[in-house]
């Protein structure tokens, strides 16, 4: 369409066609007049053919466009006859048939708009991967439609020659200008995307050369908290030593002064004796768990793994509790099947233990503590039970923190130091599982953890065989 212009440009004298068309009442009489008689040129006549033919290629729109599809089809363009295409071509194609007919018609020609409307279509060529040749031949191909139905009508309308070689050469002219904006759109955007990838690239690398200095700063940083967590864990074990070797002597003094019946202890001597005795007990517990953690911690905590007795286990742990209970008339209830088996290791299932059901008679003022052992599949759970202050959502949230209890007045008024849970949780954890917990205020809590049955026979003895044994009778 750039030669439209030009074309329009180098007719000296061009009228509306128009007003032409309205010059004469008679139509087409005052035409076969001589042009001296009536005043019509022959440019005049050129222009009215000119008029004529666009409007016959106006009513032809649609024939340009679908004989262009079937010239595409037949080549075997499947890209250019695809769905994705389909739509975007035939608003072009059309487009560019109007401007034709418009240019006929009265001369008009392609606005900057209409350009960068067509010139779209190499934009789109590039971003969808289609290549220039392919596109350029769909240009051609509407070329050829172009003018195959512009001679249809010339020869039915009679253009005169003059008018039928300027028609011919503008579509031509123009469909080659449309080819090189539609190139060089398609090249500005493959530019634009290679400027683009350049960018992502160089990016990418800037990220990764800044991913592998903080890989190595932190590979650093892990091996300097490595080193001192091997050092804390190697202190807190020395110190601990050096700590439990003279609290064992202090211990093992208080027990022969208590255990001496001729002792010339007063009974006030004797009381601080058993006050002495009862904090040594309290430090060495601490020092205990202070150690344990730090192997946890250090991953040098290990389990001697074998045929656990479960009966024998809470049997155990409720003896050497029931003593604490009895100072609160709380009473303890054992419900265990006679071959509960599990597979782990006693020491420190006893620990787990012996921690559960202290905090259960710690924070227990009346009722008592029940300790049920239930099968569950090829596993045992193992609960315990207390009817004590029970706990908020707010405390359970927090519960198995370390050196964490429910609020500071919890540690005044029942000690401790908040590491047994945590403790707990990591022993139960080595042995391939998980404290749980259910609890209410004011109504008491539930703790329980499940662990491998250990299986001579591929059967475990159901839980409706156990019948509960009681170790401390109810005051």
């Amino acid at each position: 369409m750039g030669a439209m212009r030009e074309h329009v440009d180098q007719r000296p004298g061009h009228r509306d066609p128009f007003v032409q068309r309205s010059t004469d009442a008679a139509g087409d009489k005052a035409s076969q007049s001589s042009p001296s008689a009536s005043g019509i040129t022959s440019r005049d006549l050129d222009v009215e053919a000119r008029f004529r033919l666009g409007q016959a290629l106006t009513a032809r729109v649609s024939d340009v466009t679908h004989l262009t599809e079937a010239m595409a089809a037949k080549a075997n363009l499947i890209e250019l006859t695809s769905r994705r295409f389909t739509k975007p071509l035939r608003h072009i194609r059309n487009l560019s048939t109007r401007l034709y007919a418009e240019w006929l018609t009265n001369g008009s020609v392609m606005t900057a708009k209409q350009r960068d409307f067509i010139s779209r279509l190499g934009v789109m060529a590039a971003v969808d991967g289609l290549s220039v040749g392919e596109l350029t031949r769909s240009y051609l191909f509407f070329r050829d439609a172009t003018l195959r139905v512009l001679d249809q009508e010339i020869a039915r309308l009679g253009t005169p020659a003059a008018v039928v070689t300027e028609a011919r050469s503008v579509v031509r002219a123009t469909n080659d200008s449309a080819i090189v904006r539609m190139a060089r759109a398609y090249d500005a955007r493959m530019q634009s995307d290679k400027f683009r990838a350049l960018a992502a690239g160089k990016a990418l690398r800037d990220s990764e050369t800044q991913l592998k200095a903080a890989v190595v700063d932190i590979s650093d940083k892990n091996a300097q908290l490595i080193e001192a967590s091997r050092q804390q864990s190697s202190f807190i074990a020395n110190m601990s030593h050096e700590l439990r070797t003279p609290l064992t002597g202090i211990l093992g003094f208080t027990e022969l002064l208590l255990a001496d019946a001729g002792s010339p202890l007063s009974d006030e001597q004797r009381q601080a004796v058993l006050e002495i005795e009862t904090s040594g007990h309290v430090l060495l517990t601490l020092l205990n768990d202070i150690l344990d953690e730090s192997k946890i911690e250090a991953g040098q905590m290990s389990l001697e793994v074998g045929c656990v007795d479960l009966k024998d286990l809470v049997d155990s742990v409720l003896l050497a509790m029931r003593e604490l209970a009895d100072r609160k008339s709380l009473y303890l209830v054992a419900s265990v099947p006679e071959a509960a088996q599990a597979l782990g290791d006693p020491f420190r299932l006893k620990q787990v233990m012996t921690n559960l059901l202290g905090n259960a008679i710690k924070f227990t003022a009346t009722g008592g503590v029940t300790i049920a052992c239930t099968a569950v599949g090829e596993s045992w759970r193992v609960s315990v039970t207390d009817t004590g202050i029970g706990m908020s959502e707010q405390t359970r949230a927090r519960l198995f923190q370390k050196f964490k209890q429910a609020d500071s007045s919890m540690t005044r008024r029942f000690g401790g130091t908040g590491l047994g849970l945590a403790i707990a949780q990591s022993l139960v954890a080595l042995h391939g599982g998980e404290i749980h917990q259910d609890s209410t205020l004011g109504r008491g809590s539930t703790f329980w953890f499940v662990l491998p049955a250990f299986v001579e026979s591929n059967r475990i003895e159901p839980a409706a065989s156990t019948s509960p044994h009681t170790l401390a009778s109810p005051v």
